[in-house]
């Protein structure tokens, strides 16, 4: 049977907002709780068993083999005959993606894969599963989700549909950017209700659009004389509005000279941090500091290094909260050293939410050279400053000694007539004379070495 008919084939997601889904469907949930995993997981294996599916439940914080049994019983009709033909079968994360306490993508693959042929020998229509991935820790982050990239890859032709679920309080920004690259679609609650984040790629079958056809066509002929009547209203408005029209695109012109000439950076993100806009001095800077071009559509992560991803990353998350980011970096480069101030902030979205981030690069070499070399110089004074005490405690300790013994002999002589002794005095005072002289030349060379 063909992969196209297979992908056609659409069943009952038990999901109100996601309707019907096709065999091959790979999706996921993020959750705040206990409560919001069971809301999306009990109806939507009510559903599989209702339709003759083979279903595979593996669970993990919050919620216990015991819970998730017992809240099927309450919510399916006649659960102990499923039950009996072990038409649904719930395990803990470690009897399952777990082996030998080390998760093995290959073994777990192979794992759904023999499920599913033991499924469909049994006569089941097919398989529904769901893993709860709130066991992961970041050691084997990447390896699960690339082991995520390859299930999605291979599901396309099967007769399965799988669910993942992963707890919101372990998914930071670039988690959910990873989780999201590997799964058609993902839902999530907000402000009390479920939302799909990103549109599923299902198709209606050919039968499905039939039965729309009569529909859309009363649609469209309504909407067609609604449509006529529009033109005539537009019509006067285009003619009302031209001036305005030519009034904005200069001013907009002027805004676009204004966000070009600026000797600031600036870079319009999307929420997802792909670049929407970006003016000439920011294309300048990438260029000169990271030798990349930059283009519309590129990702933040596109250009930075490893390090600097992850202090990106943590601006991002403070900006989401309304804060405004502002540090300074330092970029070294073969010949120069170049500092910039870096501020990130949000572009609200009214009351709730965001459209985006400016990044905006303001170059500050020229202050952060100056700082330096201030700091230099003071330290310079500051050594020239210890020199000098040095040769002040000279002048009030060493030369005062000898200066003592001088003044000392110089008493004894005026107090002794002996010609001896006088004559012995006189060469104690050379002595000490010739030892401050010693002292003042050395104190000298202290003062010229200072200059």
């Amino acid at each position: 049977m063909s992969s196209h008919y297979i992908q056609g084939m659409l069943r009952d997601s038990g999901i109100e907002i996601l309707g019907d889904l096709a065999w091959g469907s790979h999706f996921c949930n993020f959750f705040e709780s206990k409560e919001d995993l069971l809301q999306i997981l009990v109806p939507y294996f009510k559903a599989g068993l209702i339709n003759n599916e083979f279903c595979l439940w593996i669970t993990s914080d919050p919620i216990t083999v015991e819970i998730a049994y017992e809240a099927l019983r309450n919510e399916v009709p006649n659960f102990k005959q499923y039950e009996k033909k072990e038409q649904i079968i719930i395990l803990p994360h470690v009897d399952w993606y777990l082996k030998d306490k080390k998760f093995m993508p290959d073994i777990v693959i192979n794992g759904w894969y023999q499920k599913l042929k033991e499924s469909l020998k049994k006569g089941f229509d097919g398989m529904r599963v769901s893993g709860n991935e709130a066991w992961l820790e970041r050691d084997v982050w990447k390896n699960f989700i690339e082991y995520e990239r390859n299930l999605n890859n291979s599901l396309k032709d099967q007769r399965m549909i799988v669910l993942c679920t992963y707890p919101v309080d372990k998914c930071d920004a670039h988690a959910v950017f990873d989780v999201s690259q590997v799964h058609e679609m993902a839902l999530i609650k907000r402000g009390g209700n479920w939302e799909i984040v990103e549109v599923p790629a299902i198709k209606l079958t050919k039968s499905q659009l039939a039965g729309h056809k009569k529909e859309l066509e009363d649609e469209v002929a309504q909407r067609t004389k609604e449509l006529i009547t529009i033109n005539k209203r537009l019509k006067k408005e285009i003619d009302r509005h031209k001036l305005t029209q030519d009034e904005l695109l200069k001013t907009e012109a002027k805004l676009l000279t204004v966000f070009n000439t600026t000797d600031t950076g600036y870079l319009l993100l999307e929420s997802d941090l792909t670049i929407a806009l970006f003016n000439q001095r920011a294309a300048d800077v990438a260029r000169k500091i990271f030798h990349w071009k930059l283009k519309i559509g590129d990702h933040i992560h596109d250009f930075l290094t490893a390090d600097r991803q992850v202090l990106f990353t943590d601006s991002v998350r403070k900006a989401v909260k309304a804060e405004q980011i502002s540090y300074e970096t330092n970029y070294v480069l073969k010949n120069e050293s170049l500092w910039y101030h870096v501020r990130l902030f949000p572009i609200p979205k009214g009351k709730k939410g965001i459209f985006g981030f400016v990044l905006a690069l303001t170059d500050i070499t020229e202050r952060k050279n100056f700082e330096i070399s201030r700091n230099n110089y003071v330290r310079q004074i500051e050594l020239q400053n210890e020199k000098l005490k040095n040769i002040a405690w000279t002048q009030s300790h060493i030369v005062r000694a000898p200066l003592a013994r001088m003044l000392g002999i110089i008493n004894a002589i005026e107090d002794n007539n002996s010609l001896d002794d006088i004559l012995m005095w006189l060469k104690l005072l050379r002595d000490s004379a010739d030892e401050l002289d010693d002292i003042v030349r050395n104190m000298v060379d202290e003062a010229q070495r200072l200059k």
